[in-house]
């Protein structure tokens, strides 16, 4: 492949898989000619495709056949042979003032620094001829490719551009003219997971989280107290949905929520499901536990840790299969609340004992 613009036979893929490009997030050595030639990756803007590699970053080396100079910048037209890109290289800022004094140093010597560092920055620029090496990202203006520089210096010895050019035919063969292919495992779930899309299931990710979204307004309005899965699902049926969910849907929602301390399932009667937003017969629980446990001189002074709550809890019944994350959700409010105290690192006393 002679530029970046035979990619109609290859596949692009995802950000999250970029990483996985032997191109990506690296200083790429790339002929002016092919890094003038890039086109936007598709379906992703800032971003460039060589092949079907993500390309952002590249290093040139070139001659400076045009100069331009900002109050800030110097724009450089680098050509090395098979093309020309504008390099945009920032001026070095001053490293003194004379409004500021130097430590140490005497008036006179601080003058003549002063001077100097002046001097250093108004001739910091690259003259037309120099040879120079330019790296940094890539970025579009005015339908024009240019470098930002984030490095770049004079090469003395012009040999380095010879070496230069002897180097990149090796790694155009060995490396950028090869395809981005994933490895088969992760290829063969990327098709799986594309196909499963195709064929409308992959819209059950989107439904859950805003199944999961309306559960969680019907327990902060305090609708749902205590409730069991069918009670979940009238709700759900009366609220005003266009798109209906099957009942394993509801009950993987309320699987989720359960892992992030929302809700709990007590054992006692059924399934029933306890809100933990809001008060609730956890809260009790928990509470005459930690009354319990901080009677003993073990924990009378420094606390009962929310591990040894969770153990006695496990003990119940109604709470034999409780996680962590519940027991600390009702512990944090009943802390806001001033029933209980927090002594050490999730260590906890009852106000009253």
């Amino acid at each position: 492949m002679s530029s970046a613009e035979e990619t109609s036979d290859r596949t692009f893929y995802p950000p999250k898989l970029w990483g996985l490009s032997s191109l990506f997030n690296v200083f790429n050595k790339l002929y002016i000619r092919d890094i003038i030639r890039l086109k936007p990756y598709p379906g992703f803007p800032g971003a460039f495709a060589y092949g079907n590699h993500p390309v952002f970053k590249v290093d040139v080396v070139g001659i400076v056949v045009k100069a331009e100079e900002k109050d800030k910048i110097f724009i450089y037209a680098v050509d090395d042979g098979t093309g020309v890109v504008s390099a945009l290289c920032w001026k070095r800022p001053f490293s003194w003032s004379g409004h500021v004094a130097t430590p140490g140093l005497p008036t006179e010597l601080q003058s003549r620094l002063t001077r100097w560092q002046q001097e250093i920055e108004v001739a910091s620029g690259y003259q037309l001829g120099h040879l120079i090496h330019v790296r940094g990202k890539l970025k579009v203006y005015r339908g024009m490719m240019e470098i930002v520089a984030s490095y770049h210096r004079k090469i003395e010895n012009p040999s380095e551009q010879v070496a230069r050019m002897m180097e990149l035919p090796t790694l155009y063969r060995q490396c950028y003219n090869k395809p981005f292919i994933l490895p088969c495992k992760l290829a063969q779930e990327l098709q799986n997971s594309k196909t499963t899309k195709e064929s409308g299931q992959g819209n059950q990710a989107i439904n859950m989280v805003e199944l999961t979204g309306k559960i969680k307004l019907l327990l902060k309005h305090g609708f749902l107290s205590e409730f069991s899965f069918g009670d979940l699902l009238e709700q759900l049926e009366n609220s005003d949905s266009e798109a209906k969910v099957g009942p394993a849907v509801v009950r993987q929602a309320l699987c989720m929520l359960e892992d992030t301390g929302m809700v709990c399932c007590r054992r006692d009667c059924g399934a029933i499901y306890e809100n933990l937003t809001s008060s609730c017969h956890l809260d009790r629980a928990v509470l005459s536990i930690l009354k319990t446990e901080c009677c003993k001189s073990k924990y009378k002074e420094r606390g009962c840790h929310y591990l040894r709550v969770l153990d006695e809890l496990r003990k119940t019944v109604q709470y034999s299969g409780i996680n962590e994350r519940a027991v600390l959700a009702v512990l944090d409010r009943l802390e806001t609340d001033s029933d209980v105290m927090r002594t050490a690192d999730k260590s906890y006393l009852p106000v009253i004992v």
